[in-house]
């Protein structure tokens, strides 16, 4: 052990442990792969993500090199139905050889209960976990308009000791010099940085969490009730590029996100749709069956319209 490396229990070297949140589609999982690219070779990194269905959306994009994938199916990591769950989660990273954990947040997710989770998975872990900070990730197009019709992004930004302002190349100056007020405002000890496609060394995050000060964490809102409602989306089939766009373009003012891994024309591709745009790659990745996750507003009722328009695509 080197002179100076900080230690828990059993005489342990400490885990650093970070949140990384933001609504859906901020560019979490962009950042994350950033991460990860920059620090391999360098850092140990697990990263705790939420999934839905079998095909781990996030953890097979975050899943190359040196990296520990732990994953919480179905929910978010802070609602009062998955709380033991995530404090396992932890638990057992907390055994793994890394050096940091990254845990990324639903996009509805209230992080409040955050420090009171990680206290306890702490104290039955040998006191190794080390809570360094926040990272909120917002896009700067659509965060004026969605920061009032979700109180979770406030929560998201007030518990931040790092805000970056996302997709500056895409937006209008006027609202990034907008979302940056607000920012400061809502969170005026965070550190704000404006970002392309979530590039930002890692170094800077990890100073500017140093010198942050940080909200202290209260009591969560997440419960079963508000969460946002789910759908899964399967086919074996491949379907038309086009007519998926136009399944999608369908989808405006009904869906918070949707994302996933399908065959489209022949070609295994990544989907992402939020905020009204739809970014479709192809995949480093194949599959068995396309899995496409819909994330809906709590209390929706537009499964039944979206999965008839998914079987009707298909034929």
């Amino acid at each position: 052990m080197q002179s100076g490396t900080k230690t828990g229990g059993l005489n342990r070297p400490l885990i650093d442990v970070f949140l990384v949140c933001g609504f859906y589609g901020a560019g979490k999982t962009t950042f994350l792969k950033n991460v990860r690219d920059e620090l391999t070779g360098k850092r140990r990194i697990a990263f705790l993500v939420n999934e839905y269905g079998s095909t781990r959306i996030d953890g097979a994009r975050l899943d190359k090199g040196n990296v520990i994938i732990s994953e919480i199916e179905g929910g978010s990591i802070f609602c009062s139905c998955r709380h033991w769950d995530f404090i396992e989660a932890l638990k057992q990273l907390s055994k793994e050889l890394v050096d940091m954990v990254i845990m990324e947040s639903p996009g509805l997710a209230d992080p409040s209960p955050l420090t009171q989770d990680i206290t306890i998975a702490n104290a039955i872990s040998g006191n190794v976990l080390d809570y360094r900070g926040s990272v909120c990730i917002v896009d700067a197009v659509t965060f004026i308009d969605q920061l009032d019709m979700f109180e979770a992004i406030r929560k998201q930004l007030v518990y931040s000791a790092v805000v970056l302002i996302n997709k500056v190349d895409i937006a209008p100056a006027r609202d990034v010099q907008m979302a940056r007020a607000k920012i400061s405002e809502i969170a005026p000890a965070a550190a704000i940085f404006t970002t392309v496609n979530g590039n930002l060394p890692f170094d800077r995050v990890e100073s500017a969490v140093k010198l942050a000060r940080q909200a202290t964490y209260g009591k969560g809102t997440n419960t079963p009730e508000n969460r946002p409602e789910t759908m899964l989306l399967v086919t074996r089939k491949s379907l038309p590029g086009s007519t998926f766009q136009q399944f999608l373009a369908a989808a405006v003012g009904l869906v918070l996100r949707v994302k996933g891994h399908c065959l489209l024309d022949g070609g295994w591709c990544d989907v992402d749709f939020a905020g009204g745009r739809i970014n479709i790659k192809r995949s480093e990745n194949e599959g068995s069956q396309a899995e496409i996750v819909v994330i809906l507003p709590p209390g929706s009722n537009a499964s039944r319209e979206i999965e008839a328009r998914w079987n009707a695509m298909q034929g």
